[in-house]
């Protein structure tokens, strides 16, 4: 039997300073290093150290770290936008078709979810709320600069085309992603496609494209997020029934608050049945149980279509989404095929349960007010308390729906303690919204100074915590 270890049990000063120093850099504290000494003497706090070392990669104005050269602050950079890529589901564009996959690779960023957070990060103005405002794009800014050559195939980017197989017009001002250390993050680069192939000027815009334009709510309308999790075919026709951009929406809560679907409690669905629709997933309450949330949040991105910027098969092409012109009265989700869904004006819900089991049915009209929406929410800050957690800790926290009469959860003491301490770090963090000062409350959390982070302790050992439940 593992005996339990006593709330007494904490770390030493100089065993903090290694833990803190390694979650922070991702390199082993120098034995016999000024610092070690300075702690062992009590001169300094090993967490304000590992603060400073984290503060030490913020972004100039330029939006790079200074000096750039840095290989520590890069190390510090690198390390932590790795650990935002794992936030999110999906991180490559495999899923795309033949050169598609070779030109998307080299043209769009494909983690830029993490940039997104990584900024937020290393920027103190930047509050983390804005990851999920505004249209400005980022991309990555790197040591070596702008590649000249595809990274993924080494093909120039003179050999990316614009037009069809009768219009194979050399694309000569691609600028294709940087390569190298990453140094900083910044506003995507500006680059104009003159055409789009698929597409007609009575349906879609299609001349005088910007191929990195977001389409508002920060991350999830880049033309990056939308490709990576969007995964439909060119010409896919929205219907709001069998045809709808749900994984985008899935994935939007997963990403962003934590949670797998079904995000609602059984009777929530049960609105939104209709037993003598042709949609099979419309007849039953088990189906509509996690399609009354993604399919009805999918509803922003209603007029979405897939284009490409060339159909030569020699040649790299760029997977860009264009927006069909709305020309069809507005719509709600239908309860079967609609054929003038995809022209309708987009709207859509934010539908899930809180994690205090709360109901969130939020009316939205596009991408940017869904953000807005999703920013709004202390899911979303607690989802992100969760993984810094688990980093720092090892410890996955339940934040789900913990009250579901169809699906109760009973929690254990320590399990309890766990979830009562990120959401009232939650509440705190969407007061200040800084990332940063979110890091340091974890670094002082009782849990990372015990040398087996509160996972075994009694329950009579464990501290105590504001309760919200």
């Amino acid at each position: 039997m593992v005996p339990f270890l006593s709330s007494a049990d904490d770390i030493s000063k100089l065993e903090l300073l290694a833990r803190c120093y390694r979650d922070i850099t991702n390199m082993p504290l120098v034995p016999y290093s000024p610092e070690a000494k300075q702690v062992k003497a009590g001169t300094l706090d090993p967490i304000n150290f590992c603060i400073q070392k984290l503060h030490s990669a913020n972004f100039d104005i330029t939006g790079t770290i200074n000096p750039s050269t840095d290989v520590t602050k890069q190390n510090i950079l690198k390390h932590f936008n790795r650990i935002h890529e794992t936030w999110f589901s999906v991180r490559d564009f495999s899923h795309l078709n033949g050169n598609e996959i070779q030109g998307s690779y080299s043209f769009h960023e494909s983690g830029v979810g993490a940039l997104y957070m990584t900024k937020s990060l290393f920027t103190p103005s930047m509050p983390f709320s804005d990851t999920l405002k505004g249209t400005q794009s980022l991309q990555s800014k790197r040591a070596k600069g702008e590649s000249q050559t595809s990274p993924f195939n080494f093909k120039p980017n003179t050999d990316f085309k614009l037009g069809n197989n009768t219009n194979n017009t050399p694309w000569t001002a691609v600028k294709l992603v940087d390569t190298g250390p990453l140094i900083g993050v910044v506003p995507s680069r500006s680059v104009t496609a003159t055409t789009l192939i698929g597409t007609s000027t009575a349906t879609v815009q299609r001349t005088n494209i910007n191929m990195l334009e977001s389409w508002g709510g920060g991350l999830i309308g880049t033309m990056e997020y939308l490709l990576l999790n969007m995964q439909e075919p060119v010409n896919y026709a929205i219907n709001g029934a069998d045809k709808v951009p749900r994984k985008w929406a899935r994935y939007l809560y997963q990403d962003l608050l934590c949670r797998e679907l079904p995000v609602i409690r059984q009777s929530d669905a049960k609105p939104f049945v209709r037993q003598n629709s042709s949609i099979s997933f419309r007849q039953s309450k088990s189906c509509t149980h996690c399609h009354a949330s993604m399919d009805r949040t999918a509803g922003v991105l209603r007029n979405y279509k897939g284009t490409a910027t060339s159909n030569i098969n020699a040649s790299p092409k760029v997977r860009r989404p264009a927006l069909y012109i709305v020309n069809k009265p507005a719509e709600d989700w239908p309860d079967e095929p609609s054929t003038t869904y995809y022209r309708s004006p987009p709207s859509g819900w934010l539908y899930f349960r809180n994690l205090h089991g709360e109901l969130i049915h939020e009316k939205v009209s596009n991408i940017e007010e869904l953000g807005s929406a999703i920013s709004n929410q202390i899911d979303f800050y607690a989802c992100a308390a969760k993984r810094y957690y688990k980093y720092f800790t090892g410890i996955d926290v339940n934040l789900t729906d913990i009250y579901d009469p169809g699906n109760p959860i009973t929690l254990n003491s320590t399990e309890k303690y766990h979830r009562d301490f990120i959401i009232d770090l939650s509440y705190k963090f969407k007061s200040h919204k800084n990332q940063a000062q979110l890091i340091e409350s974890i670094l002082r959390s009782p849990a990372y100074k015990k040398k087996d982070y509160l996972l075994r302790s009694l329950a009579s050992d464990l501290p105590e915590v504001q309760s919200y439940e």
